[in-house]
């Protein structure tokens, strides 16, 4: 980071994102361990950790498990540590969230006001990629969060 000449405020948040990342998951790298696993192993648990979610959200269809599978392929885990951005307004959609552990903030057009938490086993983002639109609000990470 030296090297780059990052100023120390950027150096720091690398740092304290890389010491949760540290003791949370003892320095394994979930992604890389489902990357090593055979597809229809990876599927399975991602697939298990979602399946909930997925059948309480109208935004798939309950019966088709062929599109619900193609959509889970897709799927890799990003952790975000506290007051760190997941989605900024104005940025365009590109991913849908699921908190798999944790709380987002979603704030208002100033950032300055919560207005809604989202927990465990919330969605968010999928409208934004379904229309293809710039975000109408900012999200934080509120608490140390996982996401698909």
């Amino acid at each position: 980071m030296k090297n780059l000449k990052l100023p120390s405020d950027l150096r720091e948040r690398v740092l304290a994102f890389h010491n949760v990342k540290w003791l949370k998951f003892k320095g394994l790298d979930e992604n890389q361990i489902l990357d090593d696993l055979p597809k229809s192993l990876k599927e399975k648990i991602t697939e298990f950790m979602l399946r909930d979610m997925i059948n309480k959200s109208d935004l798939f269809p309950q019966n088709d498990d062929g599109f619900i599978m193609s959509f889970i392929r897709k799927f890799s885990f990003i952790l975000i540590p506290v007051d760190e951005y997941v989605f900024r307004k104005g940025e365009i959609a590109e991913e849908i969230y699921f908190i798999v552990e944790g709380e987002a903030a979603v704030y208002d057009d100033d950032e300055k006001n919560i207005l809604i938490t989202l927990k465990k086993s919330a969605i968010f983002g999928e409208m934004g990629v379904i229309d293809l639109k710039t975000g109408t609000r900012s999200v934080y990470s509120k608490i140390l969060s996982l996401f698909f």
